[in-house]
């Protein structure tokens, strides 16, 4: 019997949901069922409190998704040491228990966005895929700062030829202790990039001569292991000129006043 024919006869249709949370190559399986649940080769562990809310089954555009689970849950504590470092995209499907073809139908797919924790919940909230298609194109604007994003096409600077690698020896909250950074000068890597090896990335907040503070805590980061940290230009002309000396590909106008030509206003693209 085909899922929509269960559909109808709610009498008997027995819907469960599932969910997929993938980070990368990881997937978590969830279900909101009263048992796991095994369709295929993967088995969606049961969530008590499992829920969410929103979304669209019209085939109109697709409404947001706000995801529900208490903060116990192992997967809650799971998937929140990830948020901020990783992207995390989420399915959610329905089945019917006493579909015999096991029929899977895709409700709503998209994007963890933020976290919002009220106790004792904690709410994912969640935008569809088809909010990228309709975002505004990004332009340039004019401003002392570059508009380029660092090591995109536009900057042309490469990434790896920057890159600094080292191990970690020390770990004290989220003041962390490389040799990665070592000889570098002060506030080199600020508002750079800390990534581990499994590729989980934080901002660098301040830098001195042998540790850098991160803007949050990284899942499973321990003493010993490699990371590698990455500079920014931090949009300055400065910075872009002595440090990287890409000069040739700075947008931006560092000796302007604080009137913008064009508009007659203030000016954009501080950073």
């Amino acid at each position: 019997m085909a899922f929509n024919d269960l559909e109808l006869a709610t009498e008997g249709g027995l819907p469960v949901v599932l969910y997929e949370f993938s980070l990368g190559l990881t997937t978590f399986y969830h279900t909101s069922a009263n048992r796991d649940y095994v369709l295929g080769f993967n088995t969606y562990t049961t969530v008590p409190g499992l829920d969410y809310v929103g979304g669209s089954q019209t085939g109109d555009a697709q409404d947001d998704v706000t995801v529900t689970l208490p903060h116990n849950q192992a997967v809650a504590r799971e998937l929140l040491k990830f948020i901020g470092t990783r992207e995390m995209d989420i399915a959610i499907f329905a089945i019917h228990e006493t579909d015999v073809d096991q029929e899977k139908l895709l409700l709503w797919a998209g994007a963890v966005v933020a976290p919002r924790i009220r106790f004792p919940s904690v709410a994912f909230i969640c935008k569809s895929f088809d909010h990228e298609i309709n975002r505004p194109v990004l332009t340039p604007t004019y401003g002392p700062d570059c508009q380029w994003s660092q090591y995109d096409e536009n900057c042309r600077l490469i990434v790896s030829d920057w890159e600094l690698s080292g191990t970690v020896s020390a770990i004290n909250g989220l003041t962390i202790t490389t040799d990665a950074i070592a000889g570098q000068p002060a506030e080199h890597v600020r508002g750079g990039r800390f990534t581990t090896a499994e590729n989980l990335s934080a901002w660098i907040v301040s830098q001195d001569a042998t540790t850098v503070l991160l803007d949050r805590r990284l899942p499973d980061l321990a003493v010993g292991q490699t990371v590698t940290v990455t500079p920014s230009c931090r949009g300055a002309f400065n910075r872009c000129d002595t440090v990287f000396d890409n000069r040739a590909q700075f947008l931006g106008a560092p000796h302007a006043n604080s009137l913008n030509p064009f508009v007659g206003e203030g000016i954009d693209g501080d950073k």
